[in-house]
């Protein structure tokens, strides 16, 4: 429950958003699809408790960079649709290659 009260500090910080990259959504891709490999391995770290609290305390971290040295999440907005696409592959699963296509339509389309 600790990373649902983290998630939602994330969205609730006004930003504006950076526009991604072609890389940026290919990697974020990637990202998700390996989240979705993870989630099917049944593996205990697989859990959507686990994986998201892992990616938050991932995401502060980042944020201890200036922006233009971060990897996908250069903003308070990236960070909040990073974390909302992890919680997708959980609450809404489908095949790893399916996400990474899903993922990398809506990210090129931000």
């Amino acid at each position: 429950m600790r990373y649902i009260f983290a998630f939602l500090l994330f969205v609730s910080i006004p930003a504006v958003a950076h526009q991604l990259t072609l890389e940026e959504c290919e990697e974020g891709a990637e990202f998700i699809s390996n989240a979705a490999i993870l989630r099917d391995s049944g593996k205990a770290e697989g859990s959507e408790e686990a994986f998201v609290s892992r990616a938050v305390e991932d995401i502060e971290a980042i944020k201890q960079f200036p922006p233009e040295f971060r990897w996908f999440v250069q903003d308070d907005e990236d960070a909040d649709y990073l974390l909302s696409e992890i919680l997708r592959v959980f609450r809404e699963p489908q095949d790893p290659t399916a996400h990474y296509q899903a993922f990398f339509n809506r990210c090129t389309r931000r």
